[in-house]
């Protein structure tokens, strides 16, 4: 009741930091984002430690308590003064299960290349991950991508032309499809024909037995 709460872009708000025509600024951005980096850097703002954070963390499953090292922003200047600890919120990128193999390859390569530089509260290749989302199914093939070095991509993807790539990646799983039926029909056809060939010596048999069968006036009669 006491506060005015003001709706300000990022720059916007950085420049009313420096002005001093805010009191407290609230950001939802990493810490390497360029804005949060200079104000830190030169000492416009403090960081509010959140008191419970590893208990809010417990309660609520998509948030994390994550410190911030002190000198983080600053080393030469020790900013900040000490270790902090904040609650951060992992970004979760969602996208439809019919999504194309090549948009999914290249989200998850432009991913990688943003996210898997260490940062403040993460170390090298911690992100992108899928050990943070539990409500939605995870992509087999962002997770192939996220687990590779930094450096690899999708043999397709590194060596030829990315739509090309992109076609010949989206008849792969037609193509395995159909060696699985050809193999599961080879599978039924083999024995089907064998039990076919075997049809004269099954009869055969039969034949040999009714001859081995011992013949009497009663069983005539009864032929």
């Amino acid at each position: 009741t006491n506060a005015d709460l003001i709706p300000l872009s990022l720059f916007d708000m950085r420049r009313a930091i420096e002005e001093g025509t805010i009191d407290v600024a609230f950001f939802l951005q990493p810490a390497t984002n360029s804005v949060i980096a200079s104000i830190g850097e030169k000492g416009l703002a403090t960081l509010v430690q959140t008191e419970h954070a590893e208990s809010i963390s417990k309660k609520y499953e998509h948030l994390s308590a994550e410190t911030i090292p002190k000198g983080s922003f600053s080393i030469i200047n020790n900013l900040p003064e000490k270790d902090t600890k904040l609650i951060a919120a992992p970004i979760t990128v969602i996208a439809k299960k019919n999504l194309h193999p090549a948009v999914v390859t290249a989200i998850a390569l432009a991913l990688k290349e943003i996210a898997a530089p260490p940062t403040l509260v993460s170390s090298p290749c911690e992100f992108p991950s899928m050990k943070f989302e539990y409500t939605f199914e995870d992509s087999s093939r962002a997770a192939e991508i996220y687990k590779a070095g930094t450096a690899n991509a999708p043999f397709l993807y590194k060596h030829l032309n990315f739509k090309v790539a992109g076609v010949i990646d989206s008849l792969t799983l037609v193509l395995s499809l159909l060696l699985s039926v050809n193999v599961i029909l080879l599978h039924l056809v083999e024995p089907l024909k064998f039990w076919i060939q075997q049809k004269p010596q099954r009869q055969l048999q039969i034949l040999e037995g009714l001859l081995r069968w011992p013949i009497n006036e009663h069983s005539l009669n009864e032929s």
